[in-house]
């Protein structure tokens, strides 16, 4: 999907014009960041994935970005911890 990139809350500009990128990954984050209630047009989505830091069993996590994911329109091919880091192979 192609879409405005910001970049650290700031919009990228290039030679005068905004950016337009793929965003998935952008928007992937964004997801994960966001508590549900966060987004004024759409209270029931978002993560909260800070909420989910001192959980020990990752299983609520990952269905719960999954949800979100597929909700969002994602086709989510892969989802889970490698090495202890979260590693999403998901794409609209």
């Amino acid at each position: 999907m192609k879409d405005l990139i910001i970049i650290d809350g700031e919009l990228q500009i290039d030679n005068g014009d905004l950016m337009v990128d793929d965003s998935d990954m952008q928007n992937q984050v964004l997801l994960l960041l966001c508590s549900k209630g966060e987004i004024k047009q759409h209270p029931s989505t978002g993560v909260g994935i800070m909420n989910h830091l001192e959980n020990e069993n990752p299983t609520e996590l990952l269905e719960e970005i999954r949800r979100q994911f597929r909700s969002d329109g994602m086709k989510v091919h892969s989802l889970g911890f490698v090495n202890g880091k979260l590693a999403v192979d998901a794409n609209y």
